[in-house]
């Protein structure tokens, strides 16, 4: 049969992800829940490496696919919430990974799960009824990879695919020139005309893209999205302090 049906029954060819998970939130998708891995020890004394859902809002473990509609605390990750897939070889398009993952245990799997390619992959989720399901959301572009599928649009999927074609060595040299081109627009001008703004754009823009994609290479958009919002949250507390004013006049 196939392996771990999608929950969001017709209403999901409807919604877009975004609109789904606000309706149906659960830990997994929420920016206060954090994955951790620990050793869990089987029924026969044989430890495995494992993983679990920790909410940092309210100090606790959490199972991260139960349904929390009344969670005051709820706040949706913006990784990833709109990509559409496309099947390589058939060409038939999927609205979010769930969906694609469906077509692709109805192809796969209907005897059992020996050919499926996430399958080891998904076993790190082992504990939960969904580890499957919880794999793909955690990881939409390397499970598409893996199943045969490519993210066919939004800026987001673009990003993921110049990351995975170009790869991290040419991509750490890219962002190098990027940041000195702009590095170049930085000087005081006093009347800046139409074209400097311009060219200020385009290279904030390429600056913006390559840093995007040395997260998506280095898998820390999550974390790097969590520390600017901390960062900005201190200096919001120090402006209020006196703080800078303080280290001005020392």
């Amino acid at each position: 049969m196939p392996a771990l049906r999608r929950e969001d029954g017709f209403e999901g060819l409807t919604m877009t992800v975004w609109e789904w998970r606000n309706r149906h939130r659960r830990c997994v998708w929420c920016a206060h829940c954090e994955k951790q891995s620990y050793i869990e020890v089987d029924d026969v004394g044989l430890g495995y490496e494992a993983i679990r859902y920790y909410c940092v809002g309210k100090l606790k473990t959490v199972d991260c696919m139960v349904p929390r509609l009344f969670c005051r605390l709820f706040e949706q990750k913006k990784r990833g919430l709109n990509m559409k897939f496309r099947n390589i070889e058939t060409g038939v398009e999927f609205r979010s990974i769930l969906s694609a993952m469906d077509e692709y245990c109805e192809s796969h799997c209907e005897n059992g799960c020996e050919r499926c390619k996430i399958r080891e992959l998904a076993l790190e989720y082992r504990g939960y009824p969904n580890r499957c399901s919880t794999f793909c959301i955690e990881n939409p572009c390397e499970a598409a990879s893996l199943m045969g599928y490519e993210v066919v649009d939004g800026h987001y999927g673009r990003l993921c695919a110049s990351a995975k074609h170009f790869g991290l060595d040419a991509q750490k040299q890219k962002t190098k020139e990027e940041m000195d081109e702009l590095a170049e627009l930085l000087g005081d001008y006093s009347v800046p005309d139409r074209a400097l703004r311009a060219a200020r754009i385009e290279e904030l823009a390429d600056v913006y893209n390559m840093l995007d994609q040395l997260c998506i290479l280095w898998d820390c958009e999550d974390e790097v999205r969590d520390t600017a919002e901390r960062k900005m949250e201190r200096a919001m507390e120090r402006i209020a302090s006196g703080y800078y004013e303080g280290k001005a006049n020392g």
